[in-house]
C-alpha cells in the first residue's frame, strides 16, 4: 500500500480492518452454516491449524452448495454436537475418526478418498498376496465412484446390476478372502468387516 498508493497503514489499522470485515461477514457466516446444517447430507473433517502459538483444529462441514468452516481449541465430538446443535442428518460423512464416526445420524458414508490414500500405502507397505489384495480393494472402491459420477448416464436396472457387483467383489475381498495378520491389509480388512455398512452408501 505504502509503494503502490502512497498509504502507510499501521499493523494495528490493519487489525481494524479484519475486525470490520468479520462484523460485516458475520450474517454470511451464520447463513452458510445453517445451510449446511439444514442439509440431509453432510461431511466433515478436521486439520490441526496454529494459532497464537498453540495447535487448534480447522473443521469443515460441507455440502455440495456450501463450506462451512471454524476453528477450535478441541479435536473432540463436542465441536461437532456445537455445529450441528440439535440437527440429525441422514447421511454423514467422514473418515474414521471417532468422534467423526460417534456424530448422530440415521446413517455414516466412510469418505472413500481417505480408504483410497490408506490402501495405496498398504500397497506400498505389504508384499505378495497382502500387496494385491489392498491394489484390488483400491480398484474396487474406484469402480463405485466412476459408477455414482455416471449414475444419470445408465438405466436404472444397469445401475443396480454394477452396484451389486461392486458388492458382491467387495464382500469377497473383506470377507472370503485370507490376508496374513500383522500386516497393514490386515488392518484395513478388519476395519471394512466393522464398517462395512458404511461403504456404498452413497450407491443408495
Amino acid at each position: 500500500c505504502r509503494d503502490v498508493f502512497r498509504l502507510t497503514i499501521s499493523q494495528g489499522g490493519v487489525e481494524n480492518v479484519l475486525r470490520r470485515l468479520v462484523e460485516r461477514a458475520r450474517p454470511t457466516y451464520a447463513a452458510i452454516g445453517e445451510t449446511v446444517r439444514g442439509s440431509p447430507v453432510i461431511n466433515s473433517d478436521e486439520t490441526s491449524a496454529r494459532v497464537a502459538g498453540r495447535t487448534h483444529w480447522q473443521w469443515t462441514f460441507q455440502t455440495p452448495e456450501a463450506s462451512y468452516h471454524l476453528i477450535a481449541p478441541s479435536r473432540g465430538g463436542e465441536v461437532i454436537d456445537a455445529f450441528l446443535d440439535g440437527v440429525e442428518p441422514e447421511v454423514w460423512g467422514s473418515d474414521l475418526y471417532a468422534p467423526q464416526i460417534l456424530t448422530a445420524a440415521a446413517q455414516h458414508q466412510i469418505c472413500h478418498s481417505h480408504q483410497a490414500r490408506d490402501l495405496t500405502f498398504a500397497a506400498e507397505a505389504d508384499t505378495g498376496t497382502e500387496r494385491v489384495w489392498a491394489l484390488e480393494l483400491r480398484h474396487v472402491f474406484g469402480r463405485a465412484i466412476r459408477l455414482h459420477h455416471e449414475r444419470d448416464q445408465v438405466a436404472p436396472q444397469t445401475f443396480a446390476r454394477r452396484r451389486l457387483l461392486i458388492e458382491n467383489a467387495t464382500d469377497r475381498l473383506v470377507f472370503d478372502r485370507y490376508v496374513a495378520p500383522k500386516t497393514e491389509a490386515a488392518r484395513l480388512q478388519q476395519r471394512y468387516r466393522t464398517h462395512r455398512d458404511s461403504l456404498y452408501v452413497f450407491l443408495h
